[in-house]
């Protein structure tokens, strides 16, 4: 039996290398992210969790919101500009 895993954050580096792993160990993965595209098979989190009945084995979170307190700072700086 095939087993399941739901991977958040699937293509940043923490989680790409680890649905990476798991895909060649055999577990099935699905990656949810927050900037799904039109032609990735793995789908926008938002839309996901509204809809999903699917039931996993594993569910492993690795999103997370990249660049910290500095990039707040220049977004906020180019935001003024």
């Amino acid at each position: 039996m095939t087993r399941t895993v739901l991977i958040s954050g699937h293509r940043g580096f923490v989680g790409s290398h680890l649905a990476r792993t798991l895909l060649a160990e055999g577990w099935e993965v699905t990656g949810v992210d927050n900037d799904g595209g039109p032609t990735d098979p793995l789908c926008d989190c938002r839309d996901f969790f509204a809809e999903t009945t699917t039931r996993f084995d594993l569910t492993i979170h690795c999103a997370a919101v990249v660049g910290g307190a500095q990039d707040d700072q220049q977004r906020a700086a180019g935001c003024r500009g």
